[in-house]
């Protein structure tokens, strides 16, 4: 049985609290499209009041830790203490796999029975490429994510997660992390038991399974429809929560026209029409939103 764990932003962390709760809901629907055996917990600090409340495979966790300050490193180890606790209750409801995709994001119908299929013989599997889009457009963009680095979906056998209790002293995932002496400061400060692949993020999950000696398989299909909106991830530059700033180029557009038309012209291979078949397996709504 496949479990997908989820994080939901605190309350006071949301710019616009109604669109984060409707934003769940869109994923929770993709999630629940899916035919093989599922669990899904989302851990959250507030309850949302939505459709699903009392759907039979989905469980809601609220835990006490400290509300993070809208600071990157404070949410990011808000996020890898939710997915831990998520996993935890995940495997103790009998997930053989587990799946960690954000509250915002799109994920394929196919996944489970795709699982399921696999007789736990694979240690996991990760996506080489995801899918980029924005609610209301008719077209999305596919990212191809470097195999060293694509752990922004990865499926893992349960047995392969470690949960870690504090205090923090030595470890793999704590080497790979311990250059963010911010992070591991606010992870630390939080006297929670985390799993290692939250911890180490997407960028350094499959390095962390390397160095372990566990390789994963690549999936056969993109399993994951990533939603961009303003509020979505605490790191990007220059977005709601980012302690990184970006110059603003404040020229007449027709003045920025060439470079605007260059980036478009770039970005022009990685462009796929959103079909019929895709708006299925993600379950994206027929106008373009939902």
């Amino acid at each position: 049985m496949l479990g997908i764990v989820t994080a939901l932003r605190a309350k006071a962390l949301a710019h616009d609290w109604d669109h984060h709760v409707w934003l769940l809901e869109r994923a929770l629907d993709s999630m629940l499209a899916n035919t093989g055996k599922f669990q899904i917990v989302v851990v959250c600090h507030d309850i949302p009041a939505i459709k699903h409340a009392k759907h039979p495979a989905i469980h809601f966790l609220s835990i006490t830790a400290p509300i993070p300050t809208r600071n990157n490193d404070d949410m990011c180890a808000d996020k890898a203490i939710k997915l831990s606790a998520g996993t935890e209750l995940a495997i103790g409801r009998g997930c053989r796999y587990i799946m960690f995709t954000d509250a915002d994001d799109l994920v394929s119908n196919r996944i489970s029975e795709f699982v399921a299929a696999a007789d736990h013989k694979p240690k996991g599997w990760y996506s080489c490429v995801e899918y980029h889009y924005t609610y209301g457009d008719f077209v999305m963009r596919a990212r191809s994510v470097p195999t060293k680095t694509s752990g922004s979906c990865v499926i893992i056998r349960s047995d392969m997660i470690e949960i870690i209790t504090p205090p923090f002293a030595d470890g793999i995932w704590l080497d790979m992390i311990s250059k963010d002496k911010d992070y591991c400061a606010w992870l630390k400060s939080r006297g929670c038991k985390i799993n290692d692949l939250a911890a180490v993020g997407h960028s350094d999950c499959l390095k962390l399974l390397a160095a372990k000696g566990h390789a994963l398989e690549p999936l056969p299909f993109p399993v994951n429809l990533k939603i961009r909106h303003y509020d979505s991830t605490s790191h990007v530059p220059g977005g709601i929560g980012s302690i990184v700033p970006v110059e603003i180029d404040s020229r007449p557009r027709w003045r920025r026209a060439a470079s605007l038309l260059k980036q478009e012209c770039k970005a022009i291979p990685s462009l796929r029409f959103l079909t019929p078949a895709l708006r299925r397996e993600f379950s994206v709504g027929t106008n373009g939103m939902w």
